[in-house]
């Protein structure tokens, strides 16, 4: 279930296993070759593997929730194609050595899943010639304008006067075949 400030893990018998505030996030990681198993990475808390049936419907709501409480940053995602999410998955033990992160390096970062580009409007650029000047321009067109971002936000207030989303999925501290 999710709320537009917390993540919570249900059983089936509606207890509540784990509370997780969006805003502490620091990432997803998606399994390329299952459609199904996503992996949440929490700072300085345990990881949340699941199994879930509406995997992109998730991901885009916690995308843009994230963007909203964290003031506009954009949550990272990953897609990696391991026959299990389970070797990036940050657990107690991990916590205990001092490990405080387990995600994917950098090359799997999933860039088009981004919510905002950065605004090429505030830097400062300077050419050499027109085709760098040009170059800039059809960039700069590829990325978020302010209305897009307005966009985001109005979606995102969609989303939050809602109480809840309900997935069903499911939740293992063993590896998910």
């Amino acid at each position: 279930m999710i709320t537009n400030q917390f993540i919570f893990n249900i059983k089936q018998q509606k207890i509540i296993r784990r509370q997780v505030e969006i805003i502490n996030l620091n990432g997803i990681t998606i399994n390329r070759n299952n459609n199904q198993e996503i992996l949440l990475h929490i700072k300085k808390e345990s990881d949340l593997r699941l199994k879930i049936q509406k995997r992109k419907e998730l991901i885009d709501i916690l995308k843009i929730l994230y963007l909203k409480r964290s003031k506009n940053q954009n949550l990272p995602i990953y897609g990696v194609k391991e026959k299990s999410l389970y070797i990036y998955e940050k657990n107690d033990n991990d916590l205990k050595k001092g490990i405080e992160e387990k995600v994917p390096e950098d090359k799997h970062r999933l860039e088009e899943e981004d919510l905002l580009k950065m605004n090429l409007d505030e830097a400062t650029c300077e050419f050499s010639d027109d085709e760098e000047q040009d170059e800039y321009e059809v960039v700069k067109k590829q990325l978020l304008t302010q209305e897009d971002v307005q966009d985001i936000e109005e979606q995102a207030s969609v989303f939050q006067n809602r109480k809840k989303y309900m997935f069903s999925y499911h939740s293992s501290d063993k590896d998910i075949d």
